[in-house]
């Protein structure tokens, strides 16, 4: 192994192809994305190898695999990537008259309310930053400050789970409710328990989620399963579409579920499950050094009251 060729004979087009072949796990697709042959692809990755003295593909059924090696360099290249693209982006600012960018990124909900509303007190002390926004999943959002695509996260994660190089802001903490459209046969009852629910659809959070998990075990210990009558849903929007299409009940969390009853979209039943709190916070990379539109943001965070959120 000689990690010297790092410093020495590792090229951007080395980092180009292997963010390639793991997008593609085919070399001819990765050609095509990269513009050139199948042939020049596969000399710059046995040129890289050799350079490096380890195999970072093997071969498979499914195509190529990153080995522990190609996993570790193409995080390392993602890294990169990433910064470079940031340094295209501030040219640009710089050469349109922005000097100053702030890139966010919000979970589904967090836009609704939460982030413009941090969005517009950021513009209203520093007018001439340059803010860019977007919504993904929690998992994609860390990608995207890990590769320094985006400098803050807003979203969830759960307490005791937070990546040990990220940074916490804790901005509240939301309770989860359970909501139907307000034409919905439950919508005005006084009172409930589970087995009333169980005789309608369910539109809950994707397996792989904290929420899911914590709904579940919530439920087991009531004595109650979720349902074979259910919808996955992680989006806010996709939800209450279902729920004035179906009859079906949701859950949500409260300041968002509040959002929609003020505007005489959803109902929240009375049905509580205890105590599942989703911490909302904002997430920073610990390397990252601050800019100063990330200082002006966070500290209006800091003197975000949380009204309506």
């Amino acid at each position: 192994m000689n990690t010297k060729y790092l410093h020495r004979g590792l090229k951007l087009k080395h980092l180009h192809l292997i963010t390639a072949l793991l997008q593609y796990h085919n070399v001819t697709l990765a050609a095509q994305s990269l513009n050139v042959t199948q042939p020049a692809v596969s000399r710059s990755l046995a040129e890289l190898e050799a350079g490096l003295g380890v195999r970072l593909f093997d071969r498979n059924a499914t195509g190529l695999e990153p080995t522990a090696f190609g996993s570790c360099l193409i995080n390392h290249a993602s890294t990169i990537l990433g910064e470079l693209e940031r340094a295209e982006q501030d040219f640009e600012s710089i050469a349109n008259g922005q000097k100053n960018r702030l890139a966010l990124g919000g979970i589904a909900g967090t836009t609704l309310s939460l982030l413009p509303t941090l969005i517009a007190m950021t513009k209203q002390r520093m007018p001439e930053l340059s803010i860019s926004a977007q919504e993904s999943a929690m998992e994609l959002l860390l990608a995207y400050l890990r590769s320094s695509r985006i400098d803050i996260a807003v979203g969830t994660i759960p307490d005791g789970a937070v990546p040990a190089d990220i940074d916490q802001v804790r901005i509240y903490d939301d309770e989860l409710v359970v909501v139907t459209a307000r034409s919905h046969a439950l919508s005005n009852c006084p009172a409930l328990n589970w087995n009333d629910l169980l005789a309608y659809t369910w539109i809950v959070p994707s397996k792989a989620t904290k929420t899911r998990l914590l709904i579940e075990e919530t439920l087991r210990r009531k004595g109650f399963q979720i349902p074979e009558d259910l919808i996955e849903s992680v989006s806010a929007d996709l939800t209450i579409g279902l729920l004035n299409r179906i009859e079906a009940i949701a859950f949500l969390p409260e300041r968002r579920a509040e959002i929609y009853r003020k505007k005489d979209v959803v109902r929240i039943l009375p049905v509580r499950l205890p105590r599942i709190v989703m911490p909302v916070s904002a997430f920073l990379l610990k390397e990252r050094r601050p800019t100063r539109g990330m200082d002006v943001f966070l500290e209006c965070l800091l003197n975000f009251s949380g009204d309506g959120a």
